[in-house]
């Protein structure tokens, strides 16, 4: 006859079992999370920046450097054209500046209001802008602080988006029209990823069902040293 204290034990060493068992499952990260034991941050390296759309470019006679054609005037200190164009204020130029910005180049555009504008404003002057020109990620991965994507979207480090953020909430430099969205950059990790040698036989590889026919196996012989 069983006796109450081996049933008691016979129960825990099931329970046991069944939870290191679904540890073997689940994602150890993910059940921390949940229990509470970590916490996940939502804070970005990378943040993806809309800015007002200002106009669009126009490039007279194939020429490499475009002409910015003004439909609306933004007071913003970053505004955006149509087809990848940036321009800057002085102040927003100045605070680049001041924060050690490299990896962009900087010129003098040529700017022009459309005829649209020009209509509803005849007399209007046009603002002092400075070009900004990103670049595309180079293959080999090296990172900038600024650069576009493949879809041409404005992307910054979380130091540079702080720092303009910072300006903003100072009054130094407007920047009331930006939105501002978590980038999660995958370009060196595919990279590795295509690069990286693949094994033929994994013996590490996670196998569920291997846990689970160890598990009853297990079971099976308590029960039967128990119960015998």
């Amino acid at each position: 006859m069983v006796c109450l204290f081996q049933v008691s034990i016979l129960i825990s060493v099931i329970f046991l079992n069944l939870f290191l068992l679904l540890l073997s499952l689940i994602d150890i990260e993910l059940f921390l999370t949940i229990i509470g034991v970590i916490t996940v941050s939502n804070k970005s390296d990378w943040y993806l920046l809309e800015f007002f759309n200002a106009g669009e470019l126009y490039y007279p006679n194939f020429e490499s450097s475009p002409t910015f054609i003004v439909d609306t005037i933004s007071r913003d200190g970053i505004i955006y054209f149509k087809d990848g164009g940036y321009l800057l204020t002085p102040e927003t130029l100045e605070l680049l500046k001041d924060s050690g910005l490299t990896g962009v180049n900087i010129n003098e555009p040529d700017v022009k209001f459309s005829m649209q504008h020009n209509m509803k404003h005849p007399n209007q002057k046009i603002p002092t802008w400075y070009r900004m020109v990103p670049f595309f990620l180079p293959e080999d991965g090296t990172m900038r602080e600024v650069f576009l994507d493949s879809n041409r979207n404005l992307i910054v480090s979380a130091r540079i988006k702080d720092v303009l953020m910072k300006a903003h909430e100072e009054k130094r430099i407007r920047l009331k029209r930006v939105k501002i969205y978590p980038y999660e950059n995958k370009h060196e990790e595919k990279i590795i990823e295509e690069n990286k040698e693949q094994e033929v036989f994994d013996d590490n590889k996670e196998n569920p069902l291997k846990g689970i026919i160890i598990f009853v196996a297990v079971m099976a012989l308590i029960a039967y040293w128990f119960f015998k």
